[in-house]
Protein backbone atom coordinates (compact mmCIF):
# COMPACT_ATOMS: atom_id res chain seq x y z
CA UNK A 1 0.00 0.00 0.00
CA UNK A 2 1.31 3.09 -0.87
CA UNK A 3 0.22 6.26 1.18
CA UNK A 4 1.11 10.19 0.30
CA UNK A 5 1.34 12.02 3.72
CA UNK A 6 1.27 14.88 3.21
CA UNK A 7 -1.85 14.64 1.45
CA UNK A 8 -3.08 11.72 3.09
CA UNK A 9 -3.80 9.89 -0.80
CA UNK A 10 -3.46 6.39 -1.12
CA UNK A 11 -2.09 6.21 -4.70
CA UNK A 12 -1.93 2.50 -4.58
CA UNK A 13 -3.21 -0.64 -2.70
CA UNK A 14 -2.11 -4.34 -3.22
CA UNK A 15 -5.63 -5.98 -1.87
CA UNK A 16 -4.68 -10.11 -1.13
CA UNK A 17 -7.04 -11.98 -2.80
CA UNK A 18 -9.94 -12.32 -0.50
CA UNK A 19 -10.33 -16.49 -0.84
CA UNK A 20 -6.51 -16.45 -0.30
CA UNK A 21 -6.24 -14.29 2.35
CA UNK A 22 -9.11 -16.67 4.58
CA UNK A 23 -7.39 -19.95 3.99
CA UNK A 24 -3.89 -18.37 5.13
CA UNK A 25 -4.91 -17.18 8.37
CA UNK A 26 -7.43 -20.30 8.90
CA UNK A 27 -3.91 -22.21 7.92
CA UNK A 28 -2.01 -20.49 10.42
CA UNK A 29 -4.37 -20.45 13.13
CA UNK A 30 -5.20 -24.06 12.94
CA UNK A 31 -1.46 -24.54 13.49
CA UNK A 32 -1.17 -22.40 16.61
CA UNK A 33 0.64 -19.77 15.15
CA UNK A 34 0.58 -16.44 16.23
CA UNK A 35 -1.40 -14.10 13.39
CA UNK A 36 -2.08 -10.37 12.62
CA UNK A 37 -3.61 -9.11 9.24
CA UNK A 38 -3.66 -5.75 8.11
CA UNK A 39 -6.14 -3.32 6.24
CA UNK A 40 -5.34 0.04 4.84
CA UNK A 41 -6.70 1.32 8.32
CA UNK A 42 -5.82 -1.15 11.08
CA UNK A 43 -4.29 -4.21 11.86
CA UNK A 44 -6.28 -7.38 13.88
CA UNK A 45 -5.98 -10.14 16.13
CA UNK A 46 -7.48 -13.35 17.89
CA UNK A 47 -9.00 -12.23 21.10
CA UNK A 48 -7.82 -15.75 22.63
CA UNK A 49 -3.89 -15.07 21.18
CA UNK A 50 -2.87 -12.15 23.04
CA UNK A 51 0.22 -12.41 24.74
CA UNK A 52 3.39 -11.07 25.08
CA UNK A 53 3.88 -10.32 21.76
CA UNK A 54 1.31 -7.95 21.59
CA UNK A 55 2.32 -5.43 23.92
CA UNK A 56 5.62 -5.92 22.52
CA UNK A 57 4.30 -5.07 18.72
CA UNK A 58 2.13 -2.76 19.97
CA UNK A 59 5.14 -0.77 21.28
CA UNK A 60 6.99 -1.20 18.10
CA UNK A 61 4.36 -0.06 15.78
CA UNK A 62 2.81 2.70 18.53
CA UNK A 63 -0.72 2.07 18.24
CA UNK A 64 -2.72 -1.08 19.43
CA UNK A 65 -4.28 -3.87 17.51
CA UNK A 66 -7.72 -4.17 16.70
CA UNK A 67 -9.10 -6.94 19.18
CA UNK A 68 -11.51 -9.23 17.00
CA UNK A 69 -13.72 -12.78 18.42
CA UNK A 70 -12.83 -14.63 14.99
CA UNK A 71 -9.78 -13.32 13.05
CA UNK A 72 -11.47 -15.35 10.01
CA UNK A 73 -14.75 -13.83 10.10
CA UNK A 74 -13.29 -9.99 10.30
CA UNK A 75 -10.85 -11.36 7.18
CA UNK A 76 -14.24 -12.11 4.99
CA UNK A 77 -15.38 -8.23 5.74
CA UNK A 78 -11.85 -6.23 5.47
CA UNK A 79 -9.71 -6.00 2.37
CA UNK A 80 -6.22 -7.18 3.60
CA UNK A 81 -2.94 -5.86 2.64
CA UNK A 82 -0.98 -7.75 4.60
CA UNK A 83 -0.73 -10.94 6.84
CA UNK A 84 1.66 -11.49 9.58
CA UNK A 85 2.82 -14.99 11.12
CA UNK A 86 5.21 -14.33 14.25
CA UNK A 87 7.71 -17.22 14.60
CA UNK A 88 8.58 -17.50 18.23
CA UNK A 89 12.37 -18.37 17.50
CA UNK A 90 14.31 -19.65 14.46
CA UNK A 91 12.91 -22.80 15.16
CA UNK A 92 9.39 -21.56 14.66
CA UNK A 93 9.93 -19.43 11.82
CA UNK A 94 11.54 -23.00 9.37
CA UNK A 95 7.68 -24.57 10.67
CA UNK A 96 6.09 -21.22 9.30
CA UNK A 97 7.76 -21.23 6.34
CA UNK A 98 6.80 -24.65 5.76
CA UNK A 99 3.03 -24.38 6.53
CA UNK A 100 3.30 -21.15 3.84
CA UNK A 101 4.79 -23.47 0.72
CA UNK A 102 1.09 -24.34 -0.27
CA UNK A 103 0.66 -20.34 -0.80
CA UNK A 104 3.76 -19.69 -2.90
CA UNK A 105 2.56 -19.38 -6.40
CA UNK A 106 -0.31 -17.13 -5.30
CA UNK A 107 1.39 -15.27 -2.33
CA UNK A 108 4.93 -13.85 -1.10
CA UNK A 109 6.05 -14.55 1.91
CA UNK A 110 9.71 -12.08 3.44
CA UNK A 111 10.61 -11.71 6.95
CA UNK A 112 11.66 -8.98 9.19
CA UNK A 113 12.97 -8.82 12.58
CA UNK A 114 12.75 -5.86 15.37
CA UNK A 115 15.87 -5.88 17.92
CA UNK A 116 13.12 -5.37 20.87
CA UNK A 117 11.32 -8.49 19.68
CA UNK A 118 13.91 -11.00 19.20
CA UNK A 119 14.03 -13.93 19.43
CA UNK A 120 10.42 -13.74 17.65
CA UNK A 121 10.38 -13.02 13.90
CA UNK A 122 7.74 -11.66 11.34
CA UNK A 123 6.71 -13.26 8.80
CA UNK A 124 5.29 -10.58 5.72
CA UNK A 125 2.75 -12.23 3.77
CA UNK A 126 1.66 -9.77 0.52
CA UNK A 127 0.31 -9.92 -2.76
CA UNK A 128 2.56 -11.76 -5.28
CA UNK A 129 5.65 -10.05 -5.57
CA UNK A 130 4.82 -7.16 -3.78
CA UNK A 131 7.64 -6.43 -1.24
CA UNK A 132 9.39 -2.96 0.40
CA UNK A 133 11.69 -2.65 -2.89
CA UNK A 134 8.78 -3.00 -5.14
CA UNK A 135 6.82 -0.43 -2.99
CA UNK A 136 10.18 2.35 -2.94
CA UNK A 137 10.20 1.76 -6.44
CA UNK A 138 6.73 2.44 -7.44
CA UNK A 139 6.71 5.57 -4.79
CA UNK A 140 9.85 6.63 -6.81
CA UNK A 141 8.46 6.61 -10.35
CA UNK A 142 5.10 8.44 -8.82
CA UNK A 143 7.88 10.96 -7.96
CA UNK A 144 9.75 10.70 -11.11
CA UNK A 145 13.08 10.90 -9.32
CA UNK A 146 16.07 8.92 -9.31
CA UNK A 147 17.19 5.67 -7.37
CA UNK A 148 19.98 7.20 -6.92
CA UNK A 149 18.57 10.55 -5.45
CA UNK A 150 16.62 9.03 -2.58
CA UNK A 151 17.40 8.58 1.02
CA UNK A 152 16.15 4.95 2.39
CA UNK A 153 15.79 4.61 6.45
CA UNK A 154 14.87 1.50 8.21
CA UNK A 155 15.03 -0.20 11.29
CA UNK A 156 14.39 -4.01 10.32
CA UNK A 157 16.89 -6.05 8.51
CA UNK A 158 14.15 -6.60 5.86
CA UNK A 159 14.40 -3.01 5.31
CA UNK A 160 17.66 -3.25 2.83
CA UNK A 161 15.28 -4.77 0.41
CA UNK A 162 14.66 -0.98 -0.30
CA UNK A 163 17.51 0.66 1.52
CA UNK A 164 20.05 -1.12 -0.85
CA UNK A 165 18.98 0.37 -4.37
CA UNK A 166 18.78 4.22 -2.91
CA UNK A 167 21.59 6.14 -3.47
CA UNK A 168 21.62 7.09 0.57
CA UNK A 169 21.00 4.47 3.62
CA UNK A 170 20.17 5.43 7.14
CA UNK A 171 19.58 3.01 10.67
CA UNK A 172 17.25 3.80 13.35
CA UNK A 173 19.57 3.59 16.14
CA UNK A 174 16.90 0.14 17.53
CA UNK A 175 17.86 -1.13 14.48
CA UNK A 176 19.75 -4.96 14.45
CA UNK A 177 23.55 -4.52 14.06
CA UNK A 178 23.13 -6.55 10.98
CA UNK A 179 21.28 -3.96 9.24
CA UNK A 180 23.43 -1.11 10.75
CA UNK A 181 26.65 -2.88 8.90
CA UNK A 182 24.69 -2.84 5.62
CA UNK A 183 24.20 0.77 5.87
CA UNK A 184 27.19 1.54 6.62
CA UNK A 185 28.46 -0.53 3.67
CA UNK A 186 27.49 2.37 1.08
CA UNK A 187 30.55 4.76 2.48
CA UNK A 188 31.10 7.50 5.07
CA UNK A 189 29.08 10.31 2.43
CA UNK A 190 25.79 8.02 1.91
CA UNK A 191 25.34 6.67 5.73
CA UNK A 192 24.38 7.30 8.58
CA UNK A 193 23.13 5.58 12.21
CA UNK A 194 20.61 8.08 14.05
CA UNK A 195 19.29 7.59 17.30
CA UNK A 196 16.24 5.09 18.12
CA UNK A 197 12.90 5.01 17.18
CA UNK A 198 12.05 6.00 20.89
CA UNK A 199 14.25 9.07 20.40
CA UNK A 200 12.27 10.02 17.10
CA UNK A 201 15.59 9.31 15.06
CA UNK A 202 14.08 10.28 12.18
CA UNK A 203 14.39 13.61 13.00
CA UNK A 204 18.61 14.00 13.26
CA UNK A 205 18.82 11.31 10.07
CA UNK A 206 17.29 13.73 8.20
CA UNK A 207 18.71 16.74 9.63
CA UNK A 208 22.86 15.17 8.84
CA UNK A 209 21.92 14.50 5.25
CA UNK A 210 20.33 18.18 5.31
CA UNK A 211 23.65 19.31 6.53
CA UNK A 212 25.59 17.09 4.20
CA UNK A 213 23.56 18.48 1.23
CA UNK A 214 24.05 22.46 2.48
CA UNK A 215 28.33 21.64 2.63
CA UNK A 216 28.14 20.52 -0.80
CA UNK A 217 26.31 23.31 -2.21
CA UNK A 218 29.13 25.79 -0.74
Amino acid sequence: MLIDPIDKVILKKHIINKNHAVKVIKHYLTHNAYTEFYSVNDYFIQQDQQDKITKIHTHILQRKPQIVKSLIAEAQKQEIVKIMPIAKDESDKKRLILLFDRFKNDLTLSWGVHPIALPHQFGIITAKNISKKEGALQIINSLNIKPNEVLGVGDSTSDWQFIEMCGYGAAMGNASQELKDLVLSKGKKFSYIGPSVDENGIIPILQHFLNMSLRGLR
